[in-house]
């Protein structure tokens, strides 16, 4: 015999009007009916992926890793990755920075408001104030970039361009 749980729920009558409406049609009975409504929303909800999942996935793949190796690096379930990349869990803040850091990726580009995919001086001044570890969870390749970028900006943040003047009028 198939375990059921039972519950009450409270539903506009537009819904019920609709669902008993759909019943009919499918001829089920309403719990049935219910039942097809629910999971189709919940298969919905898990073939959504969100900005950040389709960037967490695309990411993850251009490295050639699979969720659970990404999990590890990141020291969280596989499942989770899965969840994300699906639509169908966001992260809280703390593991936002957490994937933003291993990835050297700013948090902005993860969640969609810019294109531009990289930390800037800025974002790891923050990152270093928000967590002080933030240095060993990144990945080899994303240390030695973000050290070479502190660099350029350590050499270059005091120089001045200026246009060469035009040449016109001289032969």
């Amino acid at each position: 015999m198939e375990d059921r749980k039972s519950f009450t729920m409270r539903i506009s009558t537009t819904l019920y009007d609709k669902l008993v409406q759909s019943a009919r049609d499918n001829k089920r009975s309403m719990a049935k009916e219910l039942e097809f409504a629910v999971a189709y929303y919940l298969e919905e909800q898990g073939n959504n992926p969100t900005v950040f999942g389709q960037r967490l996935k695309g990411l993850r793949e251009s490295m050639g890793k699979s969720r659970a190796e990404l999990g590890q690096g990141l020291n969280m379930p596989e499942s989770d990755i899965s969840k994300y990349e699906r639509g169908v869990l966001e992260p809280d803040p703390k593991t936002l920075v957490k994937i933003a850091i291993h990835f050297g990726m700013s948090i902005d580009y993860l969640l969609g408001v810019t294109d531009e995919r990289n930390l800037t001086i800025p974002d790891i001044e923050k990152l270093k104030e928000m967590i002080p570890e933030w240095n060993e969870m990144l990945s080899e390749e994303n240390r030695a970039k973000i050290e070479n970028m502190e660099l350029f900006y350590r050499v270059f943040k005091n120089v001045t361009i200026h246009e060469a003047p035009d040449d016109e009028g001289k032969e």
